[in-house]
């Protein structure tokens, strides 16, 4: 009995040990409803300025938003790297905003206003 829960603990061991630094995906923790959410409040901090409360933004300053295809493409790749990286007169919020701050604001875009697309995990924003 003793050897047996002897290799048990030693396999334990060995698995804990190989999975150190190990990154898990923790995209299961985060729940669509509660990035939108959140993405609202990111949105009214950082982008309502420009694109407005509505998302209709300013004609030919600042994008609207609404109805928009690059923001609600089957692929949000381009909406995330605009995001990261700024386009035009707008800025990068790369150094200004979280992983998970900015999956957040993107999925609450693309599905505000009418809006409807899938919602963006902080791991895609890497």
């Amino acid at each position: 009995m003793q050897r047996s829960a002897f290799s048990i603990l030693f396999f334990l061991l060995i698995v804990l040990t190989a999975c150190a630094g190990e990154t898990f995906d923790t995209t299961f923790a985060y729940q669509p409803e509660d990035l939108i959410n959140t993405g609202e409040n990111v949105y009214l901090e950082n982008c309502s300025r420009c694109h407005q409360l509505d998302g209709e933004g300013f004609l030919r300053i600042y994008p609207n938003l609404v109805g928009n295809p690059l923001v609600t493409l089957h692929d949000p790749v381009p909406i995330i790297e605009t995001v990261l990286n700024g386009q035009g007169t707008m800025p990068g919020f790369r150094n200004t905003l979280t992983h998970e701050q900015t999956a957040a604001v993107i999925s609450y875009i693309r599905n505000a206003w009418g809006n409807e697309a899938s919602v963006v995990f902080p791991k895609q924003t890497r």
